[in-house]
């Protein structure tokens, strides 16, 4: 696995330089072509490349999940600890503030948030970033809570460490590994996310290319065409 993880990866980032055709570009005289030279895997429906369009919606897949889960992990993990040691009052506070968050669901956010933006793939991450940097602020809040009772934290207020050291030199590096590893298995859920919404046409809109709007735009010729859906369901399914 860690061989395909390499290949993703490559192609990821490179990927507007693996491009046969211009991703974007309409050409309705090649519509629906199958395999050839020019066109590796075809064209869909309005003539565009589909390898290509494959390519970059993979690079934007991959990366609007990346920045989702980054920007959850560390605002959710900062908020948490600033929980963790609050008082109880603050703490009572802030976390009805957290509660007001899980309680509404995800497709209402997104709902919410893709009327007043519009639908794109930075409405839809910044719905997706909504809905999920709670968790990582509930389980650094444990964390936090639980370090506290250790005896390195205990001797640090003993020595009258400043609070603000107490939680940059002890608590970060303490809570900030388990969180990593909860982010990379939550990173899959958010790319899951990012195509499912983008299927029901809330993300990227077009002539932009995304997986999950690719398998949408395809299931109308599952059985004329099926690589238009099966390529970008295929780059999900080992991406995730």
């Amino acid at each position: 696995m860690r061989y395909i993880a390499v290949i993703f990866l490559f192609f990821m980032i490179f990927a507007n330089f693996f491009c046969p055709n211009n991703p974007i570009a309409i050409d309705l005289e090649n519509k629906l072509l199958s395999s050839s030279l020019q066109y590796p895997l075809g064209t869909d429906y309005l003539g565009r490349c589909i390898l290509s369009r494959a390519l970059v919606g993979m690079q934007l897949t991959f990366f609007s999940g990346l920045f989702v889960t980054t920007f959850a992990t560390i605002l959710g993990m900062i908020f948490g600890i600033i929980i963790g040691v609050s008082n109880r009052y603050v703490e009572e506070i802030l976390l009805r503030f957290t509660d007001i968050f899980d309680s509404f669901p995800s497709i209402v956010i997104v709902l919410i948030v893709t009327s007043i933006f519009g639908g794109s793939a930075y409405s839809l991450g910044f719905a997706l970033f909504l809905t999920s940097w709670t968790n990582y602020t509930r389980v650094s809040r444990n964390l936090t809570k639980e370090l506290l009772t250790k005896e390195f934290i205990m001797i640090s207020k003993l020595l009258n460490k400043k609070r603000y050291k107490i939680v940059v030199e002890d608590l970060l590096p303490n809570v900030f590994p388990k969180i990593l590893i909860i982010a990379s298995n939550s990173f899959a859920g958010v790319v899951l996310s990012l195509a499912g919404y983008s299927f029901l046409g809330f993300g990227v809109r077009a002539p932009y290319s995304e997986l999950g709007m690719m398998v949408s735009e395809g299931k109308d010729y599952i059985y004329t065409r099926p690589e238009m859906i099966a390529v970008p369901g295929i780059i999900i399914f080992f991406m995730v």
